[in-house]
């Protein structure tokens, strides 16, 4: 337990990984009253699990600068633990997260369903300066929506920030590059 502190992760690379657990899954980290700050940290062909899993914390969360490519989620409850839809491949945030995203590069992001690269609550995420090259998600089922971003905004209670974004060459069913719900 971390306790008032701010945490960071630098530096990390997560690479060729190809299990059902999530590279990076927040919801079992315990740091009270602080902060986590994970920073210029590599994920490069990752299949089946989720970058980062986040949805709840007790922590803030910043992203910063961090890099996301060849990154695919196609399963559908595959396990039951992680999601019950192949939504965001490389960012999956939702519920009571608090996290913040800038500066990050996602290339080649896939998710089967919702958000090629990152599937979040509005409530949940802020998302700023960061680019999205070819991110999709399937383009045969109309349930697929936001090829580089899907965002949940059904219990929107906050403002949230969303900037200087840069999408290239994404696609989806619904909501080529960003789709808001």
């Amino acid at each position: 337990i971390i306790d008032n502190e701010t945490t960071y992760i630098s530096d990390f690379t997560f690479q060729n990984y190809n299990y059902f657990d999530p590279c990076i899954n927040l919801d079992k980290w315990d740091i009270k009253n602080g902060d986590l700050t994970l920073s210029d940290c590599h994920f490069y062909n990752i299949t089946e699990a989720r970058c980062i899993y986040i949805t709840k914390s007790d922590f803030k969360v910043s992203i910063q600068n961090c890099e996301f490519t060849n990154i695919t989620v196609t399963f559908d409850n595959a396990n039951g633990m992680y999601s019950k839809t192949p939504d965001g491949a490389s960012i999956y945030c939702i519920s009571s997260a608090d996290v913040k995203i800038t500066g990050c590069t996602f290339t080649n992001n896939y998710a089967s369903s919702c958000g090629g690269a990152i599937y979040g609550e509005i409530q949940a995420i802020d998302i700023n300066s960061c680019t999205f090259v070819n991110c999709a998600t399937t383009k045969d089922d109309n349930n697929a929506k936001g090829g580089a971003i899907y965002l949940d905004g059904k219990l929107m209670n906050t403002e949230e920030m969303f900037y200087y974004n840069v999408f290239v060459n994404c696609s989806s069913y619904v909501g080529g590059a960003l789709y808001i719900y």
